[in-house]
């Protein structure tokens, strides 16, 4: 049995509470919002008939399936694009929310900003799932393309292979650069897309270094660590914030000329900051695009 989409978050109030009874309790409600308790825990549906984003804090995989079944029936058989665990800080503590999200709309569009690290501004987005056959088909449609073996639009192989941290860092800030920048101007995805397997080649290249990541898998991007996040850190608060605008002139000019840069290396070690970034990775089975972690 189907019934009318709902219009506005209002009806998807009456709805939830129709469904969920004495287990729903709302405590704020606007034309687009549904923020409330279920089951005792946070619950918020962000709604527009083309649009819908529904997280609950603490959610178990059950929990999260039945109200994304419940959602799918307010929406009138509606299916959702993808699920993820949202993360995000609250005095000091660390917030899991998981998520599920319908977009009727532009589908491919937000799928490429939670892919790109664009979709939150403050938050880590973790776990993130295809949920509709066109994107489960766009995975399996490239079967030996493996995000960080293969190197996308990258043409200078060897040069990438032979590169210093600092040279490698400097690859991966500026692909970081282009992909949000295509993101913003809304540039063919194809190419954000041979970028990104670019990126993720250059930063599985920085395990000559050090850096933990685990072995690259088919169909995943690269696990997100706290060791690589150190290393990222160090050297992107280093050339963007330590150095004095001066210095970083007279840096990227004798550096374009191939001239000596040694005095502006930056001293220390990268590995030091592995712990303050431990909060981010829950454990390794936790896959997520790294570069929805260093942009923010």
């Amino acid at each position: 049995m189907s019934i009318e989409k709902a219009k506005n978050a209002y009806q998807v109030n009456e709805r939830l509470k129709k469904h969920f009874q004495e287990r729903f309790t709302p405590f704020s409600v606007n034309t687009i919002n549904v923020r409330g308790l279920l089951d005792g825990k946070g619950v918020s549906v962000t709604y527009q008939p083309e649009f819908c984003l529904a997280t609950w804090e603490g959610a178990n995989d059950s929990q999260l399936k039945e109200l994304q079944m419940v959602m799918s029936y307010i929406m009138n058989g509606e299916k959702p694009i993808c699920k993820y665990v949202l993360i995000t800080e609250q005095n000091g503590k660390k917030i899991e929310k998981p998520t599920v999200e319908w977009d009727s709309k532009t589908p491919d569009k937000r799928l490429e900003e939670l892919i790109a690290g664009t979709a939150y501004e403050q938050a880590i987005v973790q776990d993130l799932v295809f949920l509709t056959e066109k994107n489960e088909m766009k995975e399996q449609s490239h079967p030996d393309r493996i995000y960080g073996i293969d190197p996308g639009s990258i043409r200078d192989i060897e040069n990438v292979q032979k590169d210093g941290e600092v040279d490698l860092f400097h690859r991966i800030d500026e692909l970081l650069t282009r992909i949000w920048y295509n993101n913003q101007v809304e540039k063919d995805q194809t190419e954000n897309l041979e970028e990104q397997y670019a990126l993720e080649y250059c930063i599985y290249q920085t395990t000559r270094f050090g850096v933990e990541i685990p072995e690259p898998v088919a169909h995943e991007h690269l696990t997100m660590t706290a060791s690589y996040l150190a290393w990222f850190t160090f050297y992107h608060h280093y050339f963007h914030f330590m150095l004095t605008p001066d210095e970083q002139k007279e840096y990227y000019e004798k550096r374009k000329k191939g001239q000596d840069i040694s005095k502006f290396i930056p001293q220390g070690n990268w590995q030091e900051l592995i712990p303050c970034f431990r909060y981010c990775v829950q454990s390794n089975k936790n896959k997520q695009n790294i570069k929805t972690n260093v942009v923010a």
